[in-house]
């Protein structure tokens, strides 16, 4: 993905002078016994669990998703999925 993006910035000349950055909350409903941060597969895997959600539905497990892009065009540099309980 790293030479995805380095290519995309070269051939389009996109700006790494300033970046924007937003999260949100992505709730999710049901029982998920293997998300529980432990290793799988050699990974480390996300947390779903209950957060401050920014929907303001605390009853609800969560995941929280982090997307970083340039400042002139919105092209995504950068993503992140983190645990739900992530401040």
């Amino acid at each position: 993905l790293t030479q995805i993006v380095v290519g995309a910035v070269k051939e389009f000349h996109i700006s790494m002078d300033e970046f924007h950055n937003d999260s949100t909350t992505i709730t999710l409903t049901g029982d998920y016994e293997e998300a529980d941060g432990s290793m799988k597969r050699g990974k480390q895997s996300l947390k779903i669990t209950y957060g401050h959600n920014k929907d303001h539905r605390p009853d609800l497990k969560q995941i929280l998703w982090i997307l970083t892009v340039s400042s002139d065009g919105a092209v995504p540099v950068h993503y992140k999925a983190t645990d739900g309980n992530t401040t």
